[in-house]
């Protein structure tokens, strides 16, 4: 009994289209494997887990997300990775630039609150591109504070982070509980709240 006219064109254009989709997938799986490249290498960074790979791309962090893995270099000159700064510590992570009038503006911000951060125990991180280091600003008066380089194409590339300033605040347990996109004079409620408003 031979099938009707309809089903046999929707079977052989779904076919033609399974396989138009695995071939445009090998096409990026090999560009990929062909492009790829290392991260970390203007920093002196060993980051060879850290290679364009799919199992490595990760999306926009988001609240609720686990802090990533995001490769930089400390202020004594060593490799560090600021997903093990924060173990176990409530920390503000803000990825800033010195050429950046809100982050700027930011970091008055903080600076007028530094005893209240100190005070609630938070580790202030401060992420600074490679080509805007060193930090202009001081942070003699946070009690816990460090000021970091990283490499822009690396967070750009895996984390999608690309404007400046981003604040994240993290739980002892590196969790995001909030992100604050830019700075217009005023943080986020649980921001705020978080560092002692």
């Amino acid at each position: 009994m031979k099938s009707p006219i309809g089903l046999r064109a929707v079977v052989k254009w779904a076919l033609v289209l399974a396989i138009f989709a695995i071939v445009v997938a090998a096409g990026i799986y090999t560009g990929f494997a062909l492009t790829g490249h290392k991260f970390g290498s203007s920093l002196g960074l060993e980051v060879d887990d850290f290679t364009l790979k799919e199992e490595n791309l990760h999306p926009l962090i988001e609240e609720g997300d686990s802090f990533p893995p995001v490769p930089c270099l400390l202020a004594n000159g060593t490799a560090g990775d600021i997903a093990e700064m924060i173990k176990d510590r409530r920390s503000l992570v803000v990825f800033t630039a010195n050429d950046c009038s809100p982050c700027s503006e930011l970091f008055d911000y903080l600076q007028a609150k530094a005893k209240s951060i100190s005070k609630f125990g938070i580790f202030l991180i401060v992420a600074v591109p490679t080509d805007s280091y060193p930090y202009d600003e001081d942070l003699s008066n946070f009690k816990n504070a460090a000021v970091v380089q990283f490499e822009n194409d690396y967070v750009t590339d895996f984390h999608n982070i690309r404007a400046r300033p981003i604040m994240f605040a993290l739980d002892q347990y590196g969790f995001v509980k909030a992100i604050q996109f830019g700075f217009d004079g005023v943080t986020n409620q649980y921001i705020a709240e978080f560092i002692g408003n």
